[in-house]
């Protein structure tokens, strides 16, 4: 049974897909995909067993910084990686300004993810 709940939320089914096909092979992660924002930050609010959620800067319904700004709000952020093709300084520093816990750019090494992962979930495991 997994032991790590993940959120992955992405404008791209295929990509949601294949990064939790690739989690759930190379961990102890159970891996749940929101198409859009609404539907993740309805998933934060609700589930409340997250421990890390990946991203990407592109979403439908509510942008990555609404949909965190909203997670703060609410009380159910977890320590979150933005995965995107357009990670510029100026995207990186509103993330990590906003509280983002890692910025990762494509395409993307599974490891430097995998480690990132890892990270987040030691931060979870400590608050």
């Amino acid at each position: 049974m997994a032991t790590h709940r993940i959120l992955v939320l992405d404008d791209d089914m295929d990509t949601c897909l294949n990064l939790r096909d690739v989690l759930q092979v190379m961990g102890d992660y159970q891996v749940d995909i929101a198409p859009d924002g609404a539907s993740a930050l309805y998933l934060l609010n609700s589930v409340h067993s997250y421990c890390a959620a990946i991203f990407g800067l592109k979403l439908p319904q509510l942008d990555w910084i609404q949909f965190y700004a909203a997670a703060m709000r609410s009380g159910s952020a977890v320590p979150t990686i933005l995965v995107s093709a357009y990670t510029n300084g100026d995207t990186q520093k509103r993330a990590y300004d906003a509280g983002l816990f890692r910025v990762i750019s494509k395409p993307v090494s599974m490891d430097q993810l995998l480690l990132s992962l890892i990270a987040a979930i030691e931060t979870a495991d400590k608050n």
